[in-house]
C-alpha cells in the first residue's frame, strides 16, 4: 500500500468503503468519477493499476474486492 499513488489510494479506499457484504461494488464508472472528481481516463488507468496489484478485480460489470479478473473497464 506504500508504493500507491494518491488516484490510486483515493479510488481504492472509496471501493473499499462501500464495498458490500461480499465486496462487490455496485457504483458505476460515471457516479465514481463524479463523487471522486477524477477523470474517466484517471478512472480506468488508475483501476487497471489496483487489478495488476491484485488489490481489486472487475468482471465487465462490478468491481470486487479480490482479484477475478482483469478485462479492461474502457
Amino acid at each position: 500500500m506504500q508504493s500507491l499513488g494518491s488516484d490510486e489510494m483515493l479510488l481504492y479506499y472509496f471501493l473499499v468503503a462501500v464495498g458490500a457484504l461480499h465486496g462487490i461494488f455496485y457504483y458505476g464508472a460515471k457516479r465514481i468519477c463524479s463523487l471522486l472528481k477524477i477523470t474517466r481516463e484517471q478512472y480506468v488507468n488508475v483501476g487497471d493499476l489496483l487489478i495488476m496489484r491484485d488489490l481489486i478485480a472487475y468482471d465487465e460489470t462490478y468491481f470486487s474486492g479480490s482479484r477475478t479478473s482483469t478485462d479492461s473497464r474502457r
